[in-house]
């Protein structure tokens, strides 16, 4: 928000998926600027895409920076608001502003969009709703819009493209500490965490923070099927002589992940039941036990950091660069 006395900006807070943030503005009737980086050079600490959303009111959400130049660019985005003015302004290196520098050393090449309209940023936020890849294609000359079905990852005829994907989901099942710390970075980082247990204890914890969870009596009687490619799947249940009740109908899915915590020597086993079930070697192979990075994890929260650090090097590998 701007302080209407001092004039000063307060850094907005970070997501990385801001149009929640415009249909909020757009909800109080405010007018709403999408801020995207569309070109940067050198190590810029926010790729090409990154986007930061401004009402008129001086509200904002996201970051292109790491955090340095936010404050300026509120404040540009509310005069282009009044203005009515969509344009592309460079910051840091090579910059018309002498005295804004990105500590990095780079430049990025932002576009100020402020007249976008209703019905593209209600259909991005739809698709989001419905698991739907979408494209926007920019005219960052004529200042036009165009959504489209699907993914784009390169310029489309000169357009400038921002692919939006369907939020990173990571289904947990299991009960106990890890999973509930799990939980809670996942709201951190952006991740939609859904909950699965046998455990009533860990579902009331789950339900008393908001988590959506589904209570069940046995994990065959749930549905572990139609995995999307972009949710993650981890088991994080000691029931380990019970795991291929969600591991052989949810390796039938799209899974991007799918991690089960335990020994070596109990992931040896796990395989062993796979095998017998009929499942080939190269199915059995994604599934990553013991789950999580190898950083001598000991405590709950340093597995549930492992945990989170493996499936972001996931995402990140596959679905997040489609």
């Amino acid at each position: 928000m701007i302080d209407i006395l001092t004039g000063a900006v307060a850094t907005p807070p970070y997501a990385d998926f801001v149009l929640p943030h415009w249909r909020k503005a757009r909800a109080r009737g405010l007018r709403c600027a999408i801020l995207t980086i569309i070109g940067n050079n050198g190590s810029a600490p926010r790729p090409v895409g990154s986007q930061l959303a401004v009402g008129e009111d001086g509200s904002a959400l996201g970051l292109l920076s790491g955090g340095c130049i936010e404050a300026s660019l509120v404040r540009d985005a509310v005069r282009a608001i009044h203005g009515g003015w969509n344009h592309v302004e460079r910051y840091g290196a090579g910059s018309r502003f002498i005295d804004l520098r990105l500590p990095c050393g780079s430049g990025i090449d932002i576009y100020f969009d402020v007249t976008m309209p209703d019905a593209i940023g209600e259909g991005i936020l739809a698709a989001r709703e419905q698991r739907r890849p979408v494209t926007v294609l920019l005219d960052v000359e004529n200042h036009r819009h165009r959504l489209v079905q699907g993914l784009v990852q390169e310029d489309f005829g000169g357009l400038f493209a921002r692919p939006y994907l369907p939020a990173c989901r990571l289904v947990m099942a299991g009960s106990g500490a890890i999973l509930l710390t799990l939980a809670q970075l996942c709201r951190a980082s952006e991740i939609d965490a859904e909950a699965v247990t046998t455990d009533r204890a860990t579902a009331d914890a789950l339900e008393a923070a908001g988590f959506p969870v589904r209570h069940l009596s046995r994990w065959a009687s749930g549905d572990w099927t139609g995995f999307d490619p972009w949710t993650g799947l981890v088991i994080l249940s000691h029931e380990h002589e019970e795991e291929a009740e969600i591991l052989i109908p949810a390796l039938s899915g799209e899974a991007f992940y799918i991690g089960a915590l335990g020994s070596r020597r109990t992931h040896e086993a796990r395989c062993r039941t796979l095998r017998a079930a009929g499942i080939d070697d190269a199915v059995i192979a994604r599934v990553k036990g013991p789950v999580g990075l190898p950083i001598g994890a000991a405590s709950p929260p340093e597995i549930a950091i492992s945990i989170l650090a493996e499936l972001i090097d996931h995402w990140r590998k596959g679905p997040a660069r489609r």
